[in-house]
């Protein structure tokens, strides 16, 4: 029934207090909304648009988290395999730890996490709550790290500065030789 069937069909008011209640009644229902009814053809396609941005927005919101979620798990395995096979794989899995480090503070710790949050997972719940022991295992890896890092670069720099020794020593034999000779003397010379 339409509302102008349903104002005839009431017998206990007269008509013009049926009209006014029906419009207080549409009044009330705008005010409880907090939102006024749309006037117009443009407003109703407003608000329909509106209306649809914000329940794609909802269901945009929550899929990202899902997924971030299983990526931050995947990438925290991936990273917790790393430190444990660091010596199987002498070292190069440093690489790839540096980079999840890197990666976690440029796109965030959605996707990568920090430095002790994989581990937390593992741990049996006698260690505390979660927070103390990600502090403290994210302390102690972030340690470990730069260790490792510099222990890498000390390596590395050893390694350059052998290839630049041997290099040197086949390019010019007879200086290394009188350099060899001397310390020889020396080494041996009464003083």
């Amino acid at each position: 029934m339409n509302p102008d069937e349903q104002l005839l069909n009431q017998n206990n008011s007269s008509s013009a207090e049926k009209v006014g209640a029906l419009k207080e009644a549409q009044r009330g229902g705008a005010k409880n909304n907090n939102s006024a009814q749309p006037h117009g053809f443009k407003a109703t396609v407003q608000a329909a648009k509106t209306e649809k941005k914000t329940k794609e927005a909802g269901i945009a919101g929550a899929l990202p988290k899902v997924v971030t979620a299983a990526a931050n798990k995947a990438t925290g395995s991936f990273l917790q395999q790393c430190w444990l096979n660091i010596i199987d794989s002498f070292g190069l899995t440093l690489i790839w730890i540096n980079i999840h480090v890197f990666l976690g503070m440029v796109l965030g710790n959605n996707l990568f996490c920090k430095l002790g949050e994989e581990w937390v997972s593992s741990l049996p719940p006698a260690f505390g709550g979660e927070g103390k022991v990600n502090k403290m295992t994210g302390l102690v890896e972030g340690m470990l790290l730069a260790l490792l890092d510099t222990l890498a670069l000390a390596l590395i720099f050893f390694f350059f500065v052998l290839v630049a020794m041997l290099v040197n020593a086949v390019t010019n034999p007879i200086s290394i030789a009188s350099v060899a000779l001397d310390a020889i003397k020396k080494l041996f010379s009464p003083k």
